[in-house]
């Protein structure tokens, strides 16, 4: 789930403006087909890692059973089993495509937004290629994030012509390092068990789990109902980026609307919601449409 971004774009009125905006959309779609678009560097990302990931060996051959189960907490292990993970193999990628409600302030309208993402596992270590297109007043708006290797980024581009929002460093990194935690715990529950994850039970249906990769160790609250899903994640060491702030807030992803995709029982909705001094808001809605594993 993506970071959340502050873009001020003027919305233009007049006959003339709307040309303007129909001409800037259609030139930012033959932009969007370049080799330095942001679509075509996600493309090229996934390709790479596709290609290096299929060369090399599966570390684990045979199908996910109860005895690995038994490593984890009652909690995590019931949830997973509730997942359906036993009997199918270990993941180590996986291309998932959601519908997006997406917002820059809390002030800030609704955008519509489509996303897609790869997410690797696995030696040489986990990467992360999330792309969302939006747009806002007839402009399209691309965000792209890169977490391959060591480091993270965040490019968001306008018109296929500026980059209006471009960060990295070791804030990126460890705000993209609780994205890959999450998205293991919402999208990918098999990851958990091959996962460097240091479990502890805080309470009836808590577990905190302190998850390391890149040289930047992070932790998140999991908050499961009466049945055995998980219903919430909470983590306090991801950075509000926007390119020109850095405030590190409490990160919430509440999770609900189980169902089976393609025999994995994964929550199909989302919310990601910072807490500030004002109070929690809500600046993404994430519907689950597809995802695929191998």
């Amino acid at each position: 789930m993506a970071v959340p971004m502050r873009l001020a774009v003027a919305v233009p009125v007049g006959v003339a403006a709307v040309v303007a905006v129909v001409a800037a959309a259609a030139v930012a779609g033959s932009l969007d087909l370049l080799p330095s678009s942001l679509r075509r560097a996600y493309r090229r990302d996934v390709a790479r890692e596709t290609a290096e990931r299929s060369a090399r060996p599966p570390s684990d051959t045979g199908p996910i059973t109860e005895a690995d189960l038994a490593r984890l907490p009652a909690l995590v292990a019931t949830y997973l089993r509730r997942a359906g993970v036993v009997g199918h193999p270990h993941v180590r990628s996986l291309h998932a495509a959601f519908d997006v409600r997406f917002r820059t302030s809390r002030d800030a309208p609704f955008m519509k937004a489509r996303a897609e993402q790869h997410e690797f596992f696995g030696p040489p270590g986990p990467a992360r290629l999330f792309l969302m297109k939006a747009s806002r007043a007839g402009i399209p708006i691309v965000a792209f994030h890169r977490y391959v290797g060591a480091a993270a980024s965040m490019r968001v581009r306008l018109a296929g012509l500026v980059d209006v929002v471009d960060v990295a460093g070791p804030a990126a990194t460890q705000s993209e390092t609780v994205t890959l935690l999450n998205d293991m715990c919402m999208l990918a529950p098999a990851a958990l068990i091959d996962a460097p994850i240091v479990w502890q039970e805080v309470g009836p249906r808590e577990v905190a789990a302190s998850y390391a990769n890149a040289g930047h160790r992070v932790s998140a609250v999991l908050t499961f109902d009466e049945a055995g899903d998980l219903i919430g994640f909470v983590s306090g060491d991801r950075h509000q980026l926007d390119g020109k702030t850095d405030r590190v807030r409490p990160w919430s992803t509440p999770f609900r609307d189980f169902r089976d995709f393609g025999g994995v029982r994964l929550p199909a909705y989302g919310e990601a919601r910072w807490q500030d001094p004002a109070g929690e808001w809500t600046y993404g809605e994430f519907t689950l449409e597809a995802i695929r594993y191998r």
